[in-house]
């Protein structure tokens, strides 16, 4: 199927180019990038959880343990098997990048306030 997706075309392009390897070691890896960008986005959520908690006053106060929150959740959104199929699957890396875009985004808007 033909799908627009030009950031995710790009990032083949440019991982790959004009390269001439086995398919084996292709895919190897695209899957290695798939998993660097799946680390950057549980770092994304770590920072973007750890903005929320610290400027979320009113919750801290009635979570004493609100310092565990962000890692908990990075570290479930991280190994979660929702994100298997995404990160193993050599064209799951649009939805990586949607993920990253989107998580960016939000920590953006929550910094420039």
């Amino acid at each position: 199927h033909k799908s627009f997706r030009p950031v995710t075309s790009l990032t083949y392009w440019l991982q790959l180019g004009s390269k001439r390897i086995k398919e084996a070691k292709i895919a190897r890896e695209l899957k290695a990038v798939n998993l660097l960008v799946n680390v950057v986005n549980s770092a994304l959520l770590y920072i973007l959880t750890s903005v929320y908690f610290n400027n979320n006053k009113e919750v801290s106060k009635r979570c004493e343990a609100y310092q565990y929150l962000p890692l908990s959740a990075t570290l479930l959104f991280s190994v979660h098997p929702v994100h298997v199929e995404a990160v193993v699957s050599i064209v799951g890396r649009a939805d990586l990048l949607y993920t990253t875009g989107f998580l960016v985004t939000v920590l953006f808007s929550m910094t420039c306030r």
